[in-house]
């Protein structure tokens, strides 16, 4: 446990804004120091996460908000061919006869496709890092319209 401060108090109400409970007297702060870090992100997706790289990450201004999940949700709804044409040019699977967006970040989006043998998760690299959710849209756009062209050259 650390000192409980106002600063302290002031900022995890910030990050969790129903949090009232973390003015009680009883509420205790901690520092972690991180040694190790297990990612599980579903089943047979885990890896471990050296703390080097935790210390040095950074707040993706993309992922979980809601322009990504609009772009999601629209891009599966209204542009499948698109996802797909993605998916098969960019994601390593011509073979691929279906596929969804399952999440979108700063460097690209995580896609499921479907293929004769069955289901296989696979990642569509942006050419650049997004900087905000502001460039979701077009970021979207350019690859789908780069990979429309490589389907038609094929």
């Amino acid at each position: 446990p650390i000192e409980k401060t106002e600063e302290l108090v002031k900022k995890f109400i910030q990050v969790h804004p129903g949090a009232y409970y973390a003015e009680f007297d009883d509420f205790m702060t901690f520092k972690l120091d991180v040694e190790n870090i297990r990612y599980i992100g579903g089943f047979g997706e885990m890896s471990w996460v050296p703390s080097s790289d935790y210390i040095h990450s950074e707040i993706d201004p993309v992922s979980g908000g809601i322009a990504a999940k609009n772009a999601i949700d629209h891009m599966n709804k209204d542009h499948k061919d698109d996802v797909l044409s993605m998916a098969r040019a960019y994601a390593g699977l011509p073979e691929a006869t279906e596929a969804t967006i399952l999440g979108l970040d700063r460097y690209g989006l995580d896609v499921l496709c479907i293929l004769p043998d069955g289901k296989r998760r696979s990642r569509v690299t942006f050419e650049k890092r997004l900087e905000s959710s502001d460039e979701i849209k077009q970021t979207i756009i350019d690859l789908t319209r780069k990979a429309r062209m490589r389907r038609s050259s094929l």
